[in-house]
């Protein structure tokens, strides 16, 4: 019960948070005259870091104990 706690936790945090804010920051900090390129990038490496945490969450529970893995993510955010 505890883990789907934090991880419903989780994702509203993020929602709320950084979740959104990546899309507005990709946007302003590549100069104009490349900005369609570097939000291209941005988007295809937040995509890719997106789909490894995926992929590596299921395994780093298993390997740890869930209150290690919410509050490493919680230092990282």
């Amino acid at each position: 019960m505890l883990v789907l706690v934090c991880m419903i936790a989780f994702i509203a945090l993020h929602a709320i948070g950084s979740g959104t804010i990546i899309w507005g920051f990709i946007s302003e900090i590549f100069p104009t005259e490349v900005r369609a390129k570097g939000q291209s990038l941005g988007s295809f490496t937040h995509w890719i870091f997106v789909a490894g945490l995926t992929l590596l969450f299921p395994i780093a529970i298993g390997a740890f104990d869930a209150g290690y893995i919410f509050g490493f993510f919680a230092f990282i955010m």
